[in-house]
């Protein structure tokens, strides 16, 4: 099973895993992103490794974290985006842990400006230049 995640402004991460008896029994990570030294990445594959296919992106994340070592650099990955892309492999991103959410809380605007910056972050989104998005904003004026 496949699943790829891509955080906003970051690199995209794939997850293949094969599962046995309800756990993870293969997993490879690859994806665009930058990580040294290459034995990382093979720690990462294999903390994950016999955790169970129901575990959710924390339990997951805390896998790949303790694996980990203070000298590894991760550029354009995080174990929580390979979490994420891990849950996504497995059918079961449906949780709200499973995204990210930036929130911005804007004030009145005409209401041209606010629909066309609804556009702006939607196209921007789809582009996977950013990551999902709630927006509170007010009419400044009637539509």
């Amino acid at each position: 099973m496949r699943g790829e995640y891509k955080a906003a402004g970051g690199k995209l991460v794939a997850a293949e895993v094969r599962l046995a008896d309800q756990r993870l029994s293969q997993v490879r990570l690859s994806g665009d992103f930058f990580l040294e030294p290459e034995e990382a990445l093979t720690r990462m594959e294999q903390a994950l490794v016999g955790a169970e296919a129901e575990a959710s992106v924390t339990e997951l994340t805390h896998r790949l974290e303790a694996a980990l070592q203070p000298s590894d650099v991760l550029v354009g990955l995080s174990p929580t985006g390979a979490a994420i892309a891990v849950r996504r492999a497995l059918g079961q991103s449906s949780t709200w842990s499973d995204h990210q959410f930036s929130l911005i809380v804007d004030g009145p605007r005409e209401p041209h400006t606010q629909m066309a910056l609804d556009q702006v972050y939607a196209e921007e989104l789809a582009a996977g230049r950013r990551g999902p998005t709630l927006r509170f904003w007010d009419w400044a004026d009637n539509a």
